[in-house]
């Protein structure tokens, strides 16, 4: 029997308002992929450890029932799929990685870091886990980015070896 192929979206800060990147998942049925949108409170309460550990329960829940895991992360969300991908790296699929805020931390205006704690935790994980990387970690990347994103350059995104659109 052919896996299922079911992909964990981390929406970015404030990217899902209203629901509506969770309701826009579900309609990845019509290609034949199992999407779960996953948003990560990012300025919520809790710590981001505890965060990340409902990630990683989704990706262990979904890989013990025999299932194919990937992750796209879009902004800050590119952070927790790294960070996500690295502690799993054996159980992950792949990643993308959609205008991924992931180098370059002190760009990050000190209000958004403030307002959104778990945000800077994650980001200091994720730029720390790149160094990480193999060669063939990369190959199981895919970065897109727009020219037209005027919240996160392209030099953030950029991860030497990774093939980008």
């Amino acid at each position: 029997m052919k896996q299922q192929q079911h992909i964990i979206y981390l929406p970015g800060i404030g990217d899902d308002w209203w629901g509506v990147q969770s309701l826009i998942v579900k309609f990845w049925r019509l290609y034949g992929v199992h999407g779960h949108c996953h948003p990560l409170p990012w300025a919520g309460p809790g710590e981001y450890g505890d965060k990340m550990t409902a990630v990683l329960a989704e990706i262990d829940t979904l890989a013990a029932a025999g299932h194919l895991v990937s992750l796209v992360g879009a902004s800050a969300g590119a952070t927790a799929a790294l960070n996500a991908y690295v502690v799993r790296r054996s159980t992950v699929h792949g990643v993308v990685f959609i205008s991924a805020k992931l180098n370059h931390p002190e760009t990050v205006s000190p209000g958004l870091l403030q307002r959104n704690p778990s945000f800077e935790v994650a980001l200091a994980a994720a730029h720390a886990n790149l160094t990480s990387l193999s060669a063939a970690d990369k190959k199981r990347f895919h970065l897109f980015y727009s020219e037209r994103d005027s919240y996160v350059p392209h030099r953030d995104s950029f991860i030497f070896g990774v093939q980008e659109d």
